[in-house]
């Protein structure tokens, strides 16, 4: 597996240098990295699926310790006005995507939404919904048999620290629970503050080619790390003059 410090943006407009039929994300909230997406990348079909609807939000085991807080960091996010953010969030997804026909915006239950395609569909799956153990699990078990062989799957938010344990603790635990039961072969982690972590159905294809050679060619250094460490992924605060730095951690290191 490699790594890399590229964000999020920088690992996706790799796969800008040649042709993509079909893309899908799933958690668009606003749409910029969508638009980003449709305008770098231009695929063929454009999928866009969240359901803007904050009060089908489900916060799982809510009265458990570690996510007694969570419901109120989520509405912080969301301006302390969650139902109307997120109204206007759909609007202005609809208005930046109104005039390209490649783009289908589907307000749905992410799980939900799975079954409008057949298996073996997507080059690029985006997963970047809810953080929580369970939803990621379900998420992955609904998705990732719609990825063609050889295609990209990412996992937003593929990170822990301190920071972020009461909002995000679930894309690690629930991607090493299923990769014990699917054929899962890691390709990439951006070492960056919200990291993105790609993965596929196959060890090779030329889509990975065009990811890890986009990437070299625009001068970003690669380092080759064993899949094994994925688990202990993390980071780790660290106190300087002005305020603190997160830097990539694997292991128990502080």
């Amino acid at each position: 597996m490699l790594i890399t410090f590229a964000d999020r943006y920088e690992m996706i407009a790799t796969l800008g240098n040649g042709p993509l039929d079909t893309m899908v994300e799933l958690g668009v909230y606003k749409g910029e990295f969508a638009d980003f997406c449709s305008q770098k990348i231009t695929p063929n079909r454009h999928y866009l699926i969240d359901f803007w609807d904050y009060d089908r939000y489900e916060f799982v085991l809510k009265d458990a310790p570690q996510n007694l807080e969570r419901q109120a960091i989520f509405e912080s996010y969301f301006d302390n006005e969650p139902r109307e953010t997120l109204s206007r969030a759909q609007l202005q997804v609809e208005a930046t995507f109104s005039n390209r026909s490649n783009t289908k915006i589907i307000k749905a239950d992410i799980a939900a939404a799975a079954v409008e395609f057949p298996d073996n569909f997507f080059d690029v799956i985006y997963l970047d919904g809810n953080h929580t153990y369970e939803f990621v699990l379900r998420d992955l078990y609904t998705w990732y048999p719609k990825l063609k062989s050889g295609g990209l799957f990412v996992c937003n938010d593929y990170f822990e620290s301190s920071f972020a344990a009461k909002q995000n603790i679930g894309v690690i635990p629930a991607f090493q629970t299923f990769s014990q039961r699917f054929e899962v072969h890691p390709i990439m982690l951006s070492m960056t503050e919200w990291s993105d972590f790609y993965f596929s159905n196959q060890p090779h294809s030329p889509l990975i080619s065009r990811l890890i050679e986009g990437l070299i060619n625009t001068g970003q250094n690669l380092l080759e790390i064993p899949s094994d460490f994925l688990g202990s992924y993390h980071h780790s605060a660290v106190k300087i003059t002005g305020g603190q730095i997160l830097l990539p951690v694997f292991g128990k290191g502080k």
